[in-house]
């Protein structure tokens, strides 16, 4: 499915959230199918459990994704988030569950809060076990995908271009005809296209004559610059090779430097794709 039909939030989160209580409350049912426990109470145990366990979990799982290092694939950087949550739902969870009145037998035993405190005091470690096991894998499961295309169409996230069989290899076409949204600009702005920007939902554009704000996604803009000789050297910012003076690399650090001053980060997954297609440029 491509991007464009990426469901709507919270329709999307809505499934999530029943898929997951299926699955967790058929779980606890097959379980403890001779305990005696109603089915109504697995159920709205699984369903608080998941209302609470959920937003935590993608919380995290989108702060990861968004600030943890480029070179960690963004699913190794979902996964962390997940973890990192697991040791506040292994909390809330059971306490809301306690409150509502259909926790597990184990902590429904408690009859205060001082009870409750000391059975979670006393089962914690077996309870965050069970959250660091299963939060992950439903959410990467269930939801992961959803986030991925989300990232990919809000904040160009998205893999390097392959011409020769060789992930990131960089998008070069020789024709210097003019990319679409040029003509957004303002005609004063307008001139030698030198890099593009993502800030949100917009895309600085620099030209020789300045540069100005489009609203569009980076990964379109990109896209429209098929015909114009470039690199994507980060996942966001995409520079034009022509106004390239030099790139320089300290303690891992690479960085492009344009002929107007300018300076654009490189990030570690694309520095293999600067080196090879500008081979006398680095210093």
């Amino acid at each position: 499915m491509h991007e464009s039909t990426l469901t709507p939030f919270w329709l999307h989160h809505a499934r999530v959230v029943a898929l997951a209580t299926i699955i967790m409350a058929g779980g606890h049912m097959i379980g403890s199918a001779t305990s005696g426990i109603p089915a109504y109470v697995i159920i709205l145990h699984a369903f608080i459990v998941v209302l609470i366990a959920y937003p935590i979990q993608t919380g995290f799982a989108y702060l990861c994704m968004a600030h943890l290092p480029d070179r960690l694939h963004l699913g190794v950087r979902a996964v962390i988030g997940c973890l990192l949550a697991a040791s506040i739902t292994a909390v809330l969870g059971p306490v809301l569950s306690w409150f509502a009145g259909v926790a597990h037998p184990a902590i429904a035993r408690a009859t205060t809060r001082e009870d409750l405190w000391q059975v979670l005091r006393g089962g914690y470690l077996t309870i965050l076990a069970i959250h660091i096991a299963l939060g992950p894998v439903l959410w990467m499961s269930l939801t992961y995908t959803w986030w991925r295309r989300w990232f990919q169409r809000h904040r160009g996230e998205q893999a390097p271009v392959a011409t020769d069989g060789q992930e990131g290899q960089p998008l070069l076409v020789a024709d210097n005809s003019e990319p679409p949204f040029m003509t957004k600009l303002p005609f004063k702005k307008r001139g030698a296209l030198h890099a593009l920007s993502a800030e949100l939902h917009y895309v600085r554009v620099y030209t020789s004559a300045g540069n100005d704000l489009v609203l569009m996604r980076f990964s379109d803009a990109v896209a429209q610059c098929g015909k114009t000789e470039g690199l994507r050297i980060h996942r966001s910012h995409w520079v034009a090779l022509s106004a390239i003076a030099e790139v320089s690399c300290e303690s891992g650090n690479m960085m492009v430097r344009m002929h107007d001053s300018l300076e654009f980060p490189v990030s570690r997954s694309y520095q293999g794709v600067v080196r090879n297609a500008l081979p006398g440029k680095v210093a």
